[in-house]
């Protein structure tokens, strides 16, 4: 971790070796910090850095400082890396390029990315490159906007039976997971049926999940990678082995809907306003709360959240009167 964030080498990305990382290491030191993504193909010519290679570069978020959407560069890279191949091939052998004119006393003007807009990937895609390329999701995880189901009753998380403290899980005892597979793997049992070894990542951690061959038969469409799945089943928890889980059944995890809480009151109800803030303190649940302010006509997000559950929405009414609180699912 660095100021905050997490630092990887660039070596952890797939197909980048240390040579590539050498030749960028090489090229930055010469003519300083890339400032445009064309800047970096221009400069990187001829060096090791194939089209796969800035690709998974692309894909694990490498370019992401530079301010230009992921969607836009997996579209126009290889346009850009042809480009500048095209020109060096074009040049005789010993010419000086137009290009490598200047001194490091004196760097040329960087190369603008002249790029049309696209939209965005949808994050979960994103979540899914960064975890191929690097082998973890680096921006947010699949389950991020699963967060209160995650650590809600009847859920078991993962590090906590990992942990096991105090030895309160046995070998059998009943759990319901919520998590995605990251990993999948099919083998065939003495009677030659089919039977699936998935792993299971919650926001915690990682587990091994057994699917035997009569889930396999029925829940066999829900088994792929990526999936974000809810699995009921039954722990193996041996000595001196990593537990596992037995599963039993398996369902697609259907995310809670969206919940927002609005509260309509005017900037002159500065004593209203301090009240609110004392009963929503120190509480947090899946709704968001929005204040719109009715004299100004503006809107603001509270930094609190709230669970329409735990009966804070009705004192919220009886200050207020239940014209001005509304509860919106979406």
């Amino acid at each position: 971790a660095k100021n905050g964030g997490i630092v990887f080498g660039l070596g952890a990305v797939n197909n980048v070796g240390e040579g590539v990382v050498r030749d960028i290491e090489t090229v930055r030191k010469r003519g300083g910090k890339f400032a445009t993504f064309t800047d970096f193909c221009r400069r990187m010519t001829g060096k090791k850095t194939n089209k796969r290679v800035v690709e998974n570069l692309i894909r694990c978020g490498a370019f992401d400082n530079l301010g230009l959407k992921r969607s836009v560069l997996l579209y126009e890279y290889e346009t850009v890396i042809d480009r500048f191949a095209q020109t060096a091939k074009n040049e005789l052998p010993g010419q000086i390029s137009l290009f490598d004119m200047g001194t490091d006393d004196e760097p040329q003007k960087p190369d603008a990315d002249n790029f049309k807009d696209r939209p965005e990937l949808q994050k979960s895609a994103m979540l899914a490159m960064e975890k191929e390329s690097i082998g973890m999701y680096v921006s947010g995880h699949p389950l991020d906007d699963c967060r209160d189901m995650q650590f809600s009753p009847g859920i078991t998380t993962i590090l906590s039976v990992l942990e096991n403290e105090d030895g309160a899980f046995n070998s059998d005892a009943p759990v319901t997971m919520i998590g995605i597979i990251s990993e999948l793997h099919t083998r065939r049992t003495k009677r030659n049926e089919i039977m699936k070894y998935i792993t299971l990542e919650d926001l915690t951690g990682s587990i091994e999940c057994l699917v035997f061959p009569a889930g396999v038969a029925a829940y066999d469409s829900l088994i792929e990678k990526d999936r974000l799945i809810q699995i009921r089943g039954d722990l193996d928890i041996t000595e001196n082995q990593p537990p596992k889980v037995r599963v039993r059944t398996i369902e697609p995890l259907k995310r809670a809907p969206r919940s927002k809480l609005y509260i309509r009151l005017d900037t002159r109800d500065g004593e209203k306003l301090n009240a609110i803030k004392q009963t929503l303190s120190g509480v947090s649940g899946g709704a968001e709360i929005y204040v719109y302010f009715a004299d100004e006509k503006k809107t603001s997000k509270a930094r609190a959240t709230i669970n329409p559950g735990d009966g804070r929405i009705e004192v919220l009414e009886s200050m207020l009167g239940k014209e001005n609180v509304k509860m919106i699912n979406k």
